[in-house]
């Protein structure tokens, strides 16, 4: 068991004095002395460390407390035993089902919450771990004591995480349509159809320079590279550096900042492009099992590119948007989005507005597989007519686009890395031909924890 797992589940033996363990006493009480024994059973084989016990003394008590008529809190409570016994068993997935089930019948204390959260950061659900771990603060007890407990563990924990993140993954892949950094441009050498191995890695840098339980700020490199050997014109590099932080407001609303600079270069015409980028976004816990994001962001950017006036990009471009987490059960979490954009540019071909939508669907882990869907659709619309066309016509775009990734986790639980695979599909449906045309992209994809500390 890692530091964490030990001292979350230390803070469980704690939370035996929260107030919903105390209802269920009082409720014991006036039953038969058989669920009395029971529960307390129960309660004494999780604490001794007996997992597999707990797991058949918890059958037993629900056919109890079923018999007995009783299937409220008490059998929510067993249910919550069983989830945690099955989280110390390695069985994360069962555990989460066991925690969801406790949670429907009303079990809502902060210790269900962090064993949702150790289970989902042992599955690699990133996300819903941190989550889950927002929703037991702010259900921590009233009581200064009892709370001081809980925010001991939490301060623990948190001091435990690295400050200095570092993360590689190198990339495999195949483009039907090279496109490279410009999908929003004419294809190379107006060509429809070409298409090229391709091989690249992307490598992630993060330093915290605050973290705590309230705050964050950060400083983070993301680099990006691409060789495409039989179309080397538009082999890449990228470079994003950013800084970001993120401020509880309110007790379910946080704010979070960013701002980046990009320098981006192809192999043959060197210095690309430069954009700089303000992005504030507003985080709210709308419901249990909704957060709500609400974001924008602010690009200005500059094209080193030799090109008729009318197709200059430099300019600005701005977004607004809304991204739901939605938490359905059992590991499974929907992201829907939509965002509107507009861009003001110095050349006429590139003034445009438009909007996306998209929903993306994570599962939990089945066999040893993780699985995320991505879809989305959108309209750009451009403001005036066409240099190519002879400003004759207005160009429209709309494109489709799908995403199928599959992490291998169970070779992660086995060599602590976790390799994707993943198949991406494109469909620019433009009323300009030069700017129609489809792409089909399988790659693969290994993430490696380089180095923290």
């Amino acid at each position: 068991m890692n530091i964490t797992a030990s001292i979350l589940a230390s803070a469980l033996v704690v939370t035996l004095a929260h107030p919903c363990f105390a209802q269920n006493e009082r409720k014991d009480a006036g039953s038969p002395g058989a669920q009395v024994s029971s529960i307390e059973s129960v309660r004494t084989a999780y604490r001794e460390g007996r997992d597999k016990d707990v797991l058949i003394m918890v059958e037993r008590a629900l056919i109890e407390v079923s018999a007995a008529g009783d299937l409220g809190m008490k059998a929510a409570e067993l249910y919550f035993w069983k989830g945690s016994a099955l989280r110390r068993l390695g069985r994360y997935d069962e555990s989460l089902i066991a925690l969801d089930h406790a949670r429907t019948l009303g079990f809502n204390g902060p210790e269900l919450y962090l064993e949702r959260s150790l289970a989902n950061k042992t599955l690699g659900n990133s996300q819903e771990s941190q989550q889950d771990f927002q929703e037991a603060e702010k259900r921590f007890p009233d009581d200064p004591e009892k709370r001081d407990l809980y925010l001991k563990h939490w301060k623990w924990d948190a001091m435990e995480q690295p400050r200095f993140q570092l993360w590689l993954a190198p990339q495999a892949g195949w483009d039907s349509n090279v496109i490279g950094l410009d999908p929003n441009t004419p294809l190379v050498q107006n060509k429809v159809n070409f298409d090229s191995y391709y091989a690249g890695a992307y490598l992630d840098t993060k330093y915290f320079l605050v973290q705590n339980q309230h705050q964050l700020l950060w400083l983070e490199e993301q680099f990006m590279g691409r060789d495409y050997p039989q179309e080397q014109d538009v082999s890449f590099l990228d470079n994003v550096l950013s800084i970001a932080g993120r401020q509880p407001l309110l007790e379910s609303l946080d704010v979070e900042l960013r701002g980046s600079w990009e320098e981006a270069f192809l192999r043959d015409t060197g210095h690309f492009r430069t954009q700089r980028t303000i992005a504030p976004a507003l985080l709210y816990q709308a419901f249990r099992d909704v957060q709500v994001r609400l974001w924008g962001d602010w690009t200005d950017a500059s094209y080193y590119e030799s090109v008729p006036d009318a197709q200059k990009r430099d300019g600005t471009l701005t977004r607004v948007g809304v991204t739901l987490a939605i938490d359905l059960g059992r590991a499974w979490v929907a992201c829907p989005y939509g965002f509107y954009n507009k861009a003001n540019t110095t050349g006429s071909d590139y003034d445009a507005h438009g909007w996306e939508f998209g929903l993306q669907m994570t599962s939990p882990e089945y066999a040893g597989f993780k699985v995320l869907a991505l879809v989305n659709y959108g309209e750009e619309d451009y403001s005036n007519p066409n240099s190519l066309t002879g400003f004759v016509t207005k160009r429209i775009d709309r494109p489709f686009g799908a995403t199928l990734t599959v992490t291998f986790k169970q070779v992660e639980k086995w060599l602590g890395y976790a390799p994707t695979v993943s198949v991406g599909y494109v469909r620019h449906t433009s009323n300009i031909t030069d700017f129609n045309y489809s792409r089909w992209t399988p790659q693969i994809e290994v993430s490696l924890g380089v180095l923290s500390f």
